[in-house]
């Protein structure tokens, strides 16, 4: 019964108008940032010289930029919070999970169906801004340093940094899912979910790095600077070709630990949702 439940739910996901439209404000966004970069640097009002605008907006380093925009610890972790409070709390309210349970599917397989779904929501809402950003960047690239040259990108790592970014958005994913279940508001869950992202990422966290030490070190554990940990490696986009090295402000954790990390914020959380959907009384 799972796959049937994918689809089904893959088909009011595609319905829902909310998807489509963060899709195009994350595309809108990257648009209104590149060009009003490109029209300041076109202007001369811009004291930065042509290398600096190149390596934010100018092709391949503009697909950086993009799926900065995208990952969780960026815009992308706001949208998808709102998105999934949408998609699982609405549907107590609908009366649409009580349906699905009466016809004999399993709650397993109803959450998982659901949370299934939600991956390929996150890939999509990766790629919208990666797509127009893109395209966007190539199109302005030959007015910013005379030619545009797409081997300058390596488009294998492209695929693994659009996985990567998606990855990221993955601990706040569970995290509403977990706070949707447990309150069955939408508005609950949408608070909990940006208040953590906007207060403890936005933040407290950036105070832990201030102040260095232990605090720092504990700060690196949290899901948007894991997320950072794993954008680091979207460099690869151009430095694999290009052969170039760059310093970073931020010292992150190892890749591969942020990898594990994001994994095991996602099992508890996960685990979680699903240990009190088990127990939940649907017709209350």
């Amino acid at each position: 019964m799972f796959a049937p439940m994918v689809k089904t739910e893959f088909k009011k996901l595609a319905r829902r108008k909310l998807l489509w439209i963060e899709m195009i404000v994350r595309g809108g966004l990257i648009v209104m940032f590149f060009g009003s970069l490109f029209a300041l640097h076109e202007s001369g009002l811009l004291t930065e010289d042509t290398s600096e605008v190149s390596d934010v907006i100018a092709w391949p380093d503009g697909l950086i930029t993009a799926l900065g925009f995208a990952s969780g610890q960026g815009l992308g972790g706001l949208l998808v919070v709102i998105l999934v409070s949408v998609v699982v709390a609405q549907e107590y309210d609908w009366g649409t999970i009580g349906l699905w349970l009466h016809q004999g599917i399993s709650r397993r397989t109803v959450l998982a169906a659901k949370f299934a779904v939600l991956l390929v929501a996150a890939v999509l809402l990766t790629l919208a801004p990666l797509v127009i950003g893109g395209l966007f960047s190539a199109a302005i690239t030959p007015s910013i340093v005379g030619e545009l040259d797409l081997s300058q990108a390596n488009f294998g790592e492209l695929v693994l940094s659009v996985l990567r970014t998606a990855y990221s958005l993955v601990p706040y994913i569970a995290l509403t899912f977990l706070f949707a279940v447990l309150t069955r508001s939408m508005a609950f869950s949408i608070g909990v979910g940006v208040g953590y992202a906007l207060v403890i990422e936005g933040v407290v966290s950036q105070l832990m790095i201030l102040v260095g030490g232990l605090p720092e070190k504990i700060a690196m554990w949290l899901p948007g600077l894991m997320a950072g940990s794993l954008s680091e490696l979207n460099q690869q986009i151009v430095l694999s070709v290009n052969g170039e090295e760059r310093e970073f402000i931020v010292e992150y954790l190892d890749p591969n630990l942020a990898a594990v990390g994001i994994a095991v914020y996602t099992v508890i959380f996960l685990g979680l949702a699903f240990w009190r959907f088990q127990k939940q009384d649907i017709s209350g």
